[in-house]
């Protein structure tokens, strides 16, 4: 016969059930709801990315609270709700990285009223990003010399010397219009180099000053000593650090527009890159048409309402980071949608570069004005019409009577057809293309 369990037993047992229940489990994660947000103006931030000429920092000021979102979408769609794991599978989510340098050069020349040569639309978001620059997230030395000297200032008056006093708030003067003089895009990266003779000026006289000094008053050698320290944690921090960062310059090229001012770019440069700051996760080839992808050298990027920004894709880790997020404390996550896919097309065309290469050499002839022909054969003169109209002036500078041309006869005798062929008005048709070239083209 079976013994009845003690009462020793059936406690020990109830214990254990006990500690079990107590146990923590694991969180059910649910699903994420994002909300759709009306895409703010397409200037809404020109003009609004500011770069301090003595920390170097760039900061995105005067901008509302309302136009925040951390999350792009490349699918048109009402809205995005799913469990992290659906979500970092879904390849038309993105997360926009400001590229900062990049976007306060872009501001800079909008405010500077620079423009490019040429009709492109996209022409200067394509030379900001073809412009060498660090965007690695290290120390560059590009800040001014005035952060470790305007301490050096204030130590110096423990020296008791007029020398070195007078030298020290010279030279601060001096850096702090040099800086102002020198923030904009084409020389912020020479505001250094400019102040290296009046820094070694500085050195020579705090030095001989040293030297000079007959009293033994402890306070003027710990003076002389914190000005010294303030002149090397300059020249390590800022000119050591710039020497050691030209490893990390890089510009891009742009290999395909996709619409929406979304590029595929290649990096030159910034071997090092990946080693500092890790590699960015893989992009769907359905969003870059492209073979392969190379986590090296390309890249996806865009402009937002006047800010660069590279797209990379949104890991797992970083969903359940929100969920937890918007468990805890209530966060709202919104999102704007660029709607370059749908239902009709839910993927980019294949790369061809042959074809990008030809619809790139269209472009550029275009908005030269320049006469290139078909489509199918790009020729640089069509039946004895000019390659390029222009105005024209004589050798020596113009100032004599030209004659001008006959317009109206130009338009008679030359006409468009509806295959997009120019020929002379009332000569021979030609054959009729194949409609599906046209349509691939595009």
């Amino acid at each position: 016969m079976m013994e009845a369990p003690s009462v020793a037993d059936a406690l020990r047992w109830a214990n254990v059930r006990t500690e079990e229940e107590k146990k923590p489990r694991p969180k059910q994660i649910e699903n994420i709801q994002l909300f759709r947000q009306k895409m703010p103006a397409r200037d809404e931030f020109m003009g609004k990315v500011f770069r301090n000429f003595v920390t170097g920092e760039i900061a995105l000021k005067k901008v509302s609270p309302n136009t925040d979102f951390r999350i792009v979408d490349l699918y048109r769609r009402s809205r995005v709700i799913g469990t992290p794991e659906n979500l970092a599978a879904d390849p038309y989510l993105f997360k926009p990285v400001i590229m900062p340098m990049r976007t306060w050069i872009y501001h800079d020349l909008h405010r500077s009223k620079k423009l490019l040569s040429g009709t492109d639309e996209n022409g200067m978001v394509k030379y900001v990003m073809n412009t060498s620059v660090i965007d690695a997230n290290i120390a560059t030395g590009h800040f001014s010399p005035l952060v470790c000297y305007m301490p050096g200032v204030l130590f110096c008056a423990l020296t008791k010397d007029q020398n070195t006093v007078g030298s020290s708030v010279l030279v601060a003067a001096t850096m702090c219009v040099v800086g102002n003089m020198t923030n904009y895009s084409t020389q912020y990266r020479m505001a250094r180099y400019y102040t290296i003779p009046i820094r070694m000026i500085h050195v020579l006289i705090v030095l001989l000053s040293f030297f000079n000094t007959q009293s033994d008053d402890l306070v003027a050698f710990v003076g002389f000593l914190l000005t010294f320290a303030s002149i090397i944690l300059d020249i390590v921090n800022g000119d050591y650090s710039k020497l050691t960062s030209f490893r990390f310059w890089s510009y891009f090229e742009t290999v395909r527009e996709l619409p929406r001012r979304v590029f595929l770019c290649r990096r030159v440069g910034a071997a090092h890159l990946e080693e500092t700051q890790g590699f960015a996760r893989e992009i769907d080839v359905k969003i870059h048409g492209m073979g392969t992808w190379q986590k090296r050298r390309w890249m996806m990027c865009c402009e937002l309402c006047g800010v660069i920004c590279r797209l990379e894709p949104i890991s797992k880790q970083e969903w359940v980071t929100m969920w937890e997020a918007s468990i805890k404390d209530g966060t709202v996550y919104t999102y704007v949608g660029l709607d370059l896919f749908d239902d009709k097309k839910p993927a980019t065309d294949p790369f061809d570069e042959t074809q990008e290469e030809k619809m790139m050499k269209r472009k550029k002839a275009t908005s030269m004005g320049i006469i290139i022909g078909t489509m199918d054969e790009p020729v640089e003169e069509l039946d004895g019409a000019p390659a390029r109209i222009m105005d024209t002036e004589d050798d020596d500078g113009g100032g004599g009577e030209q004659e001008e041309p006959d317009l109206q006869a130009t338009r008679i005798a030359w006409e468009v057809g509806p295959d997009g062929i120019m020929r002379k008005k009332g000569g021979p048709k030609q054959e009729e293309k194949d409609p599906l070239d046209v349509e691939e083209f595009f």
